[in-house]
């Protein structure tokens, strides 16, 4: 009865590596309405059987580790948004609906899943292990996605072009017609790898964003499986399965945002190779750039069909924003996103304009934008008034949060993760926790996925995209996880200096 309760509690485990895209009010026929059932489910079983155990785990969390800062994060954004609110400043009923939706209804059940649920009846080790292997899982089936797209296979396209399109917004009854509806996109006539999710984009950054915790459990040496074979299978491969899918959804921010990461994360060894082999370094460096060139000149390759034309184009044919319109729709929309967003916040720099709200401003800012609209965001700008915001319109987590929230918000979120960091550097530098842990291997991990969402943060990360919100629930445990190592630590050391001391009183006695 004990493992088909903890089976029941790690239902909602698998979703997580279903579509990854922003909580948008989406539809109840969404992906999203499963994983939150069964989420509930987990945390209902689980206070049903030990409320006040489940209850008391998550306030000594709050204590113990950063989640008291993120947890008032989210009671200022609640109260801020009211306040708004009765002000005059925001519509009372979307401000209710996005604390309800948002706040109770989307980040609290993950905290508290991770916190109470996972921390009580799985174990963190356990989780990690579970969480780990169902990657490596997901990267296999984006195989079998990929293959389905690449050979025509109609049975495999059909399925996961279903599980991708569950939750897409239906506006054809408004006239504007659908977001999109297909999965299977192409690139230079080659399938695009996009798994279960929406589209390669969304793949990408899953991918990116956890791609440090793939390095730091590749690179170690810790048992996730019973089998030696296996586990060195899952180990060994994880890194470049992860990055084979990278390249192959053809997403060149994501693709450069991963190289970036990678030497963040592999900086102290590139520094040392540099120094030691500057010279080899240069030279293969040099060589293998004169050699793609070279490739592509003698494969006749049309560097227009290329990204590479579009790094080209972007230095030598653009001089405004008018220009980047015409060279670059895709990059030209995110930057008018971001200048409107940041518009926004100037206008409103203290309080924002309030969570929830942006949909309805962005849409008074884009009819009065300083900078010319991307036939992109014209066409799209109409669904405002029914979604109150899609990805498109509202991209970037920085600009986004300002102009919702303000800067004192901001400045307690930015706080946050500096404690956060400052807590996961003290595992990684743990000399009572071995290198082989479980423990010191995933805080290694997510202390550089904080890189990764800072970098993605100006690009296109939302703050109530789920693995933002998995990620803060994953760094939360691992802290705790160490709080409570370190005190039982501590505990063992005192009774062996206790035991010491009473040895010497006896001898001298």
């Amino acid at each position: 009865m004990n493992n088909v309760f903890k089976i029941l509690l790690l239902i909602p485990v698998p979703f997580l590596f279903i579509p990854a895209f922003a909580f948008l009010f989406q539809p109840l026929n969404s992906v999203y309405l499963f994983f939150f059932l069964f989420l509930y489910l987990a945390i209902g079983l689980s206070v049903v059987f030990s409320p006040n155990k489940n209850i008391a785990n998550f306030i000594k969390m709050c204590k113990a580790t950063p989640l008291k800062y993120y947890m008032l994060i989210l009671l200022l954004m609640s109260v801020n948004a009211l306040f708004l609110s009765v002000a005059g400043s925001a519509k009372i009923g979307q401000s209710i609906r996005s604390i309800i939706m948002q706040i109770f209804l989307f980040v609290m059940p993950i905290i508290f899943y991770f916190t109470s649920v996972i921390n009580q009846r799985i174990g963190f080790s356990n989780f990690i292990k579970i969480f780990t292997i169902l990657f490596w899982i997901n990267l296999l089936i984006g195989f079998v996605a990929y293959i389905g797209q690449l050979l025509d296979i109609s049975a495999i396209n059909n399925f996961f072009d279903m599980v991708a399109n569950l939750r897409f917004i239906n506006t054809e009854n408004a006239g504007i017609g659908t977001l999109d509806e297909k999965s299977n996109y192409t690139a230079f006539g080659m399938p695009r790898l996009d798994n279960f999710f929406e589209e390669p984009g969304h793949y990408a950054q899953f991918l990116f964003l956890f791609l440090p915790f793939v390095y730091s459990v590749g690179g170690s040496k810790i048992k996730l499986l019973k089998n030696y074979i296996a586990n060195s299978i899952v180990l060994k491969t994880i890194v470049p399965f992860t990055w084979i899918s990278i390249i192959l959804t053809l997403s060149p921010m994501f693709l450069v945002f991963s190289i970036l990461i990678s030497l963040i994360y592999y900086k102290d060894i590139m520094i040392k190779a540099f120094i030691k082999y500057n010279v080899y370094i240069i030279a293969v460096t040099t060589i293998s750039i004169i050699v793609f060139f070279l490739l592509l000149y003698i494969g006749d390759v049309d560097i227009s069909q290329t990204y590479i034309s579009r790094i080209f184009n972007i230095f030598t044919d653009v001089k405004s924003v008018e220009d980047l319109i015409y060279v670059d729709g895709s990059l030209a929309s995110r930057i008018v996103c971001y200048i409107n967003s940041f518009c926004i916040f100037l206008k409103h720099p203290f309080l924002g304009v309030g969570m929830g709200n942006l949909g309805y401003v962005m849409y008074e800012q884009y009819l009065n934008s300083p900078v010319p609209l991307t036939p992109e965001l014209i066409v799209t700008t109409p669904i405002l008034m029914i979604t109150k915001g899609t990805p498109l319109i509202l991209r970037g987590f920085i600009y986004s949060f300002l102009a919702e929230n303000g800067i004192f918000i901001f400045a307690l979120l930015v706080y946050f993760f500096y404690e956060v960091s400052q807590e996961l550097k003290k595992i990684i530098n743990s000399l009572f926790i071995s290198k082989k842990t479980i423990l010191k291997t995933t805080a290694k991990g997510l202390y550089f996925s904080i890189f990764a969402m800072l970098i993605n943060s100006f690009y296109n990360l939302n703050f109530m995209l789920i693995y933002f919100q998995i990620i803060v629930a994953m760094m939360i445990l691992t802290i705790y996880e160490y709080s409570t190592k370190r005190l039982h630590l501590n505990g063992i050391f005192q009774n062996i200096n206790g035991e010491s001391h009473d040895s010497k009183d006896r001898k001298n006695n």
